[in-house]
């Protein structure tokens, strides 16, 4: 056990809590192989978690810190309830190990490791891994029925470690075989297809396990500069291995080719683009592969379908011009071997690069360790949008409905192909108020988690939902921040104003003006109102009555409380 991982775990500890090493880790300690999948199970909550190390970083619930070159995540002990679409609906925090061992999928990843290095097998997790044998915890179908995606990882655990499926569940593989139709498999999902995946067109599962001995890429951002561009390829000539250039343009290959020579002279430089011939382009690669050239300079045609284990440093030129997905397939094109492996994610020295670009580059420098790609996935989603799901554009922003309509849109059309029974449609509250209402990236780092709270406020019917997430919320994150109160409050204001059949709420110069439908509007609440708002409030009748309420320039919070408690007079009158 490395000594920066069992001061973490005295640091738990000490502070009174248990916390104990799980998962592919020990794992991987006792069949004697190098992991950089570091798990620690604990019974500190979330927020007493950031507390402890000052970490902001949340990954599904689990906190993520980074010790040296490794990522540490640190999950509190839980129990997952009620799966829909394969993810649980609820998460109940506990402070027993077993029960939380008990929530994992196989045997081999439910042993723990505590900070002297003594084994705890609670599930006869070392049994099965002496008999390298993949077996299930609990009951088979009631773990498949949570994620039929299981199903793959049993047989990729059993294809890299050479173990055999226990006979008990390869039978019911050979069942749940009938009910996958199509196996779609990628480090990058375009944002149409991830999207797809996150409002349940499709369903999905991650594998954050990266092969045996493989080491993170260490990414490197920054401004083209020679010097930096000639001791990279120099330090990796000088350790017997290949670089790959990234020239991503056709007609200056060439001269490219003869810059790198001119400055590395005893490098061996070859270039190649897709407008070459087949056996032209096959010659080339050959050269490189037998190792009798060392650095291709060469265009996106790198971009997949090359394993080269000997290159370990690519060199980006111009990265500002490609796309996040793509920037994140090419550096894949290193590491592929236990060697540790560089990128270079370069631009042109002074270039004022657009917010998209800026923001692209950004997500590079930050996802660097194992499983990114998932998360390079949510950021390009965040910055390209989600495109049409019925037509052929792959990205684009839904601005002109708004996020919560589309999903409403896509959630209906998506029971109707699936024959479930339609609620009876319930009309939405548009609500116009110049106030701050967000989920800040200081508070949640994670897109993925950002867009699942998001749609779980926009959902919420009763104060009872609204408190079930802010504990949510508290436990994981800490402390509410004032523009994610704003947010839950208006969620308050909606709930009470479908109650009241307003279906439109919009702050104007002279204050906020309270919309009804016509037939459910109960006019004897006007002498009330007069009674007791006075000069404050005016009616207007119509077809569409509507009401005006005169608010004095307050801050954010008290224009929310003050409607929201005009509202509840409604309600109680």
């Amino acid at each position: 056990m490395e000594k920066n991982i069992k001061k973490i775990l005295e640091t738990l500890e000490n502070e009174g809590y248990q916390a104990y090493l799980v998962g592919g880790y020990v794992r991987d300690y006792l069949l004697g192989v190098t992991s950089f999948d570091v798990d620690i199970a604990t019974d500190a909550l979330p927020k007493d978690i950031h507390r402890i190390f000052n970490s902001s970083k949340n990954n599904y619930g689990s906190v993520n810190i980074k010790v040296d070159k490794l990522n540490v995540d640190i999950t509190t002990f839980r129990k997952d309830l009620n799966y829909v679409n394969r993810r649980p609906s609820k998460v109940v925090y506990i402070n027993n190990l077993k029960e939380d061992l008990e929530r994992r999928d196989f045997t081999i990843n439910a042993i723990c490791m505590n900070k002297n290095g003594k084994i705890i097998d609670l599930l006869n997790g070392c049994k099965d891994l002496d008999r390298r044998t993949i077996k299930m915890i609990g009951s088979i179908d009631v773990k498949l029925k949570e994620d039929p995606l299981r199903i793959m990882r049993a047989i990729r655990f059993a294809c890299i470690l050479d173990f055999k499926i226990e006979d008990e569940l390869y039978e019911k593989i050979k069942e749940y075989k009938n009910s996958i139709d199509v196996l779609t498999m990628t480090a990058t999902p375009i944002p149409r297809t991830l999207h797809m995946s996150i409002v349940g067109v499709r369903d999905m599962s991650i594998i954050y396990e990266p092969p045996q001995n493989r080491k993170p890429v260490q990414t490197y951002v920054l401004e083209y500069d020679e010097e930096v561009v000639k001791e990279a390829i120099t330090k990796e000539l000088e350790r017997d291995g290949q670089v790959f250039y990234l020239y991503n343009n056709v007609e200056g290959i060439e001269r490219k080719a003869n810059e790198i020579l001119k400055l590395v002279p005893e490098a061996k430089v070859s270039y190649a683009h897709g407008k070459m011939s087949g056996n032209e382009l096959e010659n080339i690669m050959l050269d490189f592969i037998n190792g009798e050239t060392n650095v291709l300079v060469c265009t996106t045609i790198l971009e997949s379908g090359i394993d080269i284990p000997n290159a370990n440093t690519i060199i980006v030129e111009n990265a500002d011009r490609l796309g996040l997905a793509q920037l994140y397939q090419i550096r894949g094109r290193v590491g592929r071997s236990d060697a540790q492996a560089y990128a270079y994610i370069t631009y042109k020295r002074d270039k004022l690069l657009s917010e998209v670009a800026d923001k692209r580059l950004k997500a590079m420098k930050e996802f660097t360790e194992f499983g990114s790609g998932f998360k390079i996935a949510m950021r390009d989603l965040e910055i390209r949008g989600a495109g049409s799901m019925l037509g052929e554009i792959q990205h684009g922003h839904m601005e002109q409905v708004g996020y919560d309509t589309y999903c409403n849109l896509l959630d209906q059309v998506i029971k109707e192909m699936k024959d479930i029974p339609q609620e009876e449609e319930e009309k939405d509250v548009q609500i116009d108020l110049n106030v701050s209402s967000y989920i800040p990236d200081s508070y949640i780092t994670d897109s993925s988690q950002k867009i699942k709270i998001y749609q779980d406020i926009a959902l919420c019917r009763t104060e009872e939902d609204i408190q079930n997430i802010i504990d949510e919320m508290i436990d994981i994150y800490g402390e509410i921040p004032a523009e994610v109160e704003n947010l839950l409050n208006i969620a308050r204001i909606k709930s009470l104003a479908k109650k009241l059949h307003i279906f439109r709420i919009q702050q104007k110069a002279n204050g906020v003006v309270f919309s009804f439908e016509g037939e459910s509007f109960k006019f004897d609440i006007v002498d009330k109102l007069l009674k007791e708002y006075r000069n404050k409030i005016k009616f207007s009748p119509g077809k569409d009555p509507y009401i005006t309420y005169k608010i004095e320039e307050l801050s954010d919070d008290k224009i929310l409380f003050s409607i929201k408690e005009f509202l509840k007079f409604l309600c109680e009158n």
